[in-house]
């Protein structure tokens, strides 16, 4: 359930709220009236029952109002959502295709083209790559801002966390030691005489793959959804953003953006620790 919801900035801290539901609201877009009042604008869905706002600023980046303490799971998306950068466009970076490979990258996170075939497509473009090359790959792609504390707030608070991605192992589990990340799920790069082949290892994980994994750790767990929580950014990741209780599109493709449960479009990821936890 997603609507838009509008208030005046003069009642900012009066909103009332119905006490064990949860809401996101990306920070407001503020505009001017005829009549001189502000109008702030949040787009805001509900995770446990009814919708709740409480104490809004229009300064604040972020809000959500939720029985946090009950949450045990966080499944993660890995490129563009916990690192800056697309890892399979930056391998093609080093066999000098990697607009080439950007551009289908850009149509599958959109949705436009099935995740899988395109994902072949991409790798078989690989071929011969040397592997020696992806330690310094690796060392060049740029965490996402905030993306360590959201990761050390929830093990302080005893949540499991996972990085499901369709992208590569060897960059998620490095990836996962850096930032204490307890599992991880992706893609092999088969490897043969120190290059890679271009050739995908099956199971490729896709967005059906990302929503199993996450229904079967949180059923392993003994977990309702609401004490589950995806952050993701591309169309693959949509199924998953819809098995967690909590599901946020971060800055994310329009088509994620507009099918997602709760969206955020501004600052980092710590963002989602200050809304669960307060101050971090």
């Amino acid at each position: 359930m997603q609507r838009l919801v509008s208030v005046f900035a003069s009642s900012f801290s009066t909103v009332e709220i119905a006490e064990y539901s949860q809401v996101l609201a990306a920070a407001p877009e503020i505009s001017t009236q005829a009549d001189g009042s502000q109008l702030a604008q949040w787009r805001t869905a509900t995770v446990m029952g009814q919708e709740t706002l409480k104490q809004i600023k229009p300064e604040a980046d972020i809000f959500m109002f939720a029985n946090q303490d009950l949450l045990q799971l966080a499944c993660f998306d890995m490129d563009s959502t916990l690192i800056q950068a697309e890892v399979i466009d930056e391998l093609a970076a080093e066999l000098g295709i990697k607009d080439q490979v950007a551009a289908i990258t850009e149509r599958a996170m959109r949705g436009e083209l099935d995740f899988k075939a395109s994902f072949r497509e991409r790798l078989a473009l690989l071929n011969g790559l040397p592997s020696d090359k992806l330690g310094g790959i690796f060392n060049r792609i740029q965490i996402m801002p905030g993306a360590d504390t959201l990761i050390a707030t929830l093990r302080s608070q005893g949540v499991k966390t996972v990085i499901l991605s369709g992208g590569f192992e060897l960059f998620a589990t490095r990836l996962a030691a850096k930032l204490g990340i307890d599992e991880v799920y992706s893609n092999v790069l088969d490897i043969v005489d120190g290059k890679l082949t271009g050739l995908a290892v099956e199971p490729i994980v896709d967005a059906e793959f990302k929503a199993q994994q996450l229904t079967q750790m949180a059923e392993e767990m003994d977990l309702a959804s609401s004490q589950v929580l995806a952050v993701g950014d591309g169309a693959n990741d949509l199924p998953m953003l819809a098995a967690a209780g909590i599901g946020i599109a971060f800055k994310a493709k329009p088509k994620v953006q507009e099918l997602a449960p709760l969206t955020l479009n501004y600052g980092g990821l710590d963002g989602i620790a200050k809304a669960l936890y307060g101050s971090v």
